[in-house]
Parts: C-alpha cells; structure tokens; sequence
C-alpha cells in the first residue's frame, strides 16, 4: 500500500478535498481516504492506468 496527494483543491464546496493521488497500482484504491470527493483522479508513476472517484465513491478507470 502506498500512495502520495499530489494536489489538493480547496475553497469553494465544489472542489473540497478533490485529489491528485500518485499510486503504485489499482490495488492502492481501496487504502485512499474514504473523503476524497468526487473528481478526484489517481494515478501510477507510469501513467500506465488513472482513476477517477465517482459521485457513488467507486473508481472508474478513465485512462492508461
């Protein structure tokens, strides 16, 4: 398990605790906070898969 918040938004309601989060593979999903807000997107180093939290709290893959 392993992961880094590289950006976080903060100010308006709509962007509170919205995340970039560098992870090491899919499996580190399930460890992020469970109060990043939808919109936030995941990814590995390589650039090889990128997730994005959905407004029901799943990770969609939306890239890689």
């Amino acid at each position: 398990m392993a992961y880094q918040i590289v950006k976080s938004s903060s100010g308006t309601p709509e962007s509170e605790n919205k995340c970039e989060v560098l992870i090491e593979s899919s499996s580190d999903l399930a460890n992020l906070p469970a109060d990043l807000s939808p919109g936030s997107v995941a990814y590995t180093a390589s650039l090889s898969a990128m997730y994005m939290k959905a407004i029901n709290g799943t990770w969609t893959q939306i890239g890689g």
